[in-house]
């Protein structure tokens, strides 16, 4: 029996194709936070209610100019030396397959059986008469409906590094231009 359309339409295709698509949103909104948290916490700290940058610094000897000898220290913004996770959806395919098969099997078998079973005598004073019947009748019917539903999805989403956001950028250029080589008093 082949199938009909009204099978089809059963399918909620919105939710089926928009559920894969409205995930691949939310991944790329849950990125986006995950890096501006990752700024937030670990770039900056809070002083006196004001965000300032979390600096790094370190003590080294080298030799200055007049070939000496000296300590210094360099003071540098930790969100500078790290890698700051720019992750984007670069591709997303959904891929829907559904095979609907429906089997309608009926089957009706009448069955009718006659028996008969007569039988006369005759006699005068000793008269026997003798009528037996049997009559049976039958009827078997069987209904079988089977319907297979299959249905595949398969959905890729290709993941990339994004290229730093100008804003950023622009925030990491300004930070380097606080990195400072003081000399270090012993």
């Amino acid at each position: 029996m082949p199938v009909s359309g009204q099978e089809l339409a059963t399918l909620d295709f919105a939710n089926l194709i928009g559920g894969p698509l409205n995930a691949v949103v939310q991944a790329q909104a849950k990125a986006a936070i995950t890096t501006a948290n990752f700024i937030n916490e670990v770039g900056f700290k809070t002083t006196d209610g004001k965000k300032e940058p979390v600096n790094m610094s370190f003590k080294y000897s080298r030799r200055n100019d007049n070939g000496n000898n000296q300590n210094f220290e360099l003071t540098v913004p930790l969100i500078t030396m790290l890698p700051v996770p720019y992750i984007t959806v670069n591709e997303a395919e959904i891929e829907f397959n559904a095979k609907i098969t429906s089997i309608n099997e009926s089957t009706a078998s009448d069955q009718v059986n006659h028996e008969s079973d007569l039988s006369a005598g005759r006699s005068w004073w000793y008269v026997s008469a003798k009528l037996q019947s049997k009559t049976s009748y039958q009827r078997n019917t069987a209904t079988s409906g089977r319907e297979e539903r299959t249905f595949d999805m398969h959905v890729r989403v290709k993941a990339r590094n994004q290229d730093m956001p100008a804003g950023t950028e622009r925030l990491l250029t300004i930070l380097e231009g606080s990195i400072s080589e003081n000399s270090a008093k012993k």
